[in-house]
C-alpha cells in the first residue's frame, strides 16, 4: 500500500511539472497573443504617438485585457509552482524516509552482528579463563605434590609409615587463591596474595603453647593431644592422616611421633604459599618439637 501512495505521488508530480511548464512557457505567449490581437482589431483607434504623454499615462487602461490575461496567468503558474513544489518536497520526503528506513535495519544489522561477536568474545574469554585456570591448578597441584613427596622421603624416611600426608586439593587451592575461579583469572603466582591463615594459626600457636605443660604433666591422652596438634590443619586442606584405623596405644603413639616431624612441614608449607608468617611457622617448628619432648619424656 505505501510503495502505491509513493508510485502515485510520482505520477502526480509529473502531471504537475507539465501544467507547470505549460503555463510557464505559455504565460508570455498568450499574453503576447493577446496583445498582438488588440493591436491587429484596434488598429487605428488609438495613437503611437510615443512622444504624448497620454499615450504613457493610457497604456494599461489601453491594453488592460493583455495586461489582466498575463497577470491572471502569472499567478495561476505561481500556484501551480508551488503546489508542484510541495508534491517534490513530498516524494523527497518519501526518499529520505526510504532510507532511513534502510539505514536502520543496516543499524540493527550492525547491532547484531556485534552482540553475537560480544557473545563470541565472552565465550572465547571464557573458554580461556576457564583454560588458564586448569592450567595454574595443575601446577600448584604438581609442585604440591612433588612437595609433600619430599617430605615423605626425606623427613619420614622410616617404613611402614602409619600415617600419610593427606590434601583436599580444592580446599587449598580455594583457600590460597580465593580471587581465582574457572570465570576470571587474576593470580598467576604460586602463593597467596595475603596471609589468610594467619589468624586462626595464631590461635592454633596459642594452644601449642598450653599444650607443652598438658604434655609435660601427662595430663591429656595421647590420641586427644594427637587430634589438638592435627585437626586445626585441616582448614587448610593439608594434614597428616593414619593410612588405617589405629588399634592400640603402640600405633597411636608411633602415629603421633610421626605427627611431630610432618607438621613442622606443613608449617613449612604453608609459609611458602603466604597463608602464615615465616616467624609464626618457626615458632609452631618449635612449640611442636617441645611438645615431642615433654610426651617422650626427654
Amino acid at each position: 500500500m505505501k510503495k502505491n501512495n509513493k508510485s502515485i505521488n510520482r505520477q502526480e508530480l509529473n502531471r504537475w511539472r507539465g501544467w507547470f511548464k505549460i503555463f510557464f512557457y505559455g504565460t508570455p505567449v498568450v499574453t503576447i497573443s493577446f496583445f498582438a490581437a488588440q493591436l491587429f482589431f484596434t488598429k487605428g483607434d488609438f495613437s503611437t504617438n510615443l512622444s504624448s504623454i497620454d499615450n504613457w499615462s493610457s497604456f494599461t487602461k489601453t491594453f488592460n485585457l493583455p495586461i489582466s490575461v498575463f497577470t491572471a496567468m502569472a499567478g495561476i503558474t505561481t500556484l501551480i509552482g508551488m503546489y508542484y513544489r510541495s508534491l517534490q518536497l513530498t516524494v523527497q520526503l518519501d526518499k529520505v524516509e526510504i532510507q532511513i528506513g534502510i539505514a536502520n535495519k543496516q543499524f540493527e544489522k550492525v547491532e547484531h552482528q556485534f552482540r553475537l561477536a560480544q557473545k563470541q568474545f565472552n565465550l572465547s574469554q571464557k573458554k580461556e579463563n576457564y583454560a588458564l585456570f586448569l592450567e595454574h591448578s595443575k601446577q600448584v597441584k604438581e609442585e604440591l605434590n612433588n612437595k609433600i613427596v619430599d617430605a615423605e622421603l626425606f623427613m619420614l624416611p622410616h617404613k611402614p609409615l602409619l600415617g600419610k600426608f593427606t590434601i583436599e586439593f580444592k580446599k587449598f587451592y580455594s583457600f590460597c587463591f580465593p580471587e581465582n575461579s574457572y570465570a576470571e583469572v587474576s593470580t598467576f603466582n604460586h602463593a597467596a596474595k595475603a596471609q589468610y591463615f594467619e589468624d586462626p594459626f595464631q590461635t592454633y600457636e596459642t594452644d601449642l603453647t598450653g599444650l607443652v605443660k598438658l604434655a609435660d604433666e601427662r595430663k591429656i591422652s595421647m590420641k586427644d593431644l594427637c587430634d589438638f596438634i592435627n585437626q586445626p590443619m585441616t582448614a587448610t586442606g593439608i594434614t597428616y592422616q593414619p593410612i588405617k584405623q589405629l588399634q592400640n596405644t603402640d600405633e597411636i603413639r608411633g602415629f603421633m611421633l610421626e605427627s611431630f616431624r610432618a607438621l613442622p612441614y606443613i608449617y613449612l608449607l604453608l609459609s611458602n604459599y603466604n597463608l602464615v608468617a615465616e616467624e609464626s611457622a618457626e615458632r609452631c617448628s618449635i612449640l611442636c618439637r617441645e611438645i615431642e619432648k615433654k610426651y617422650r619424656g626427654i
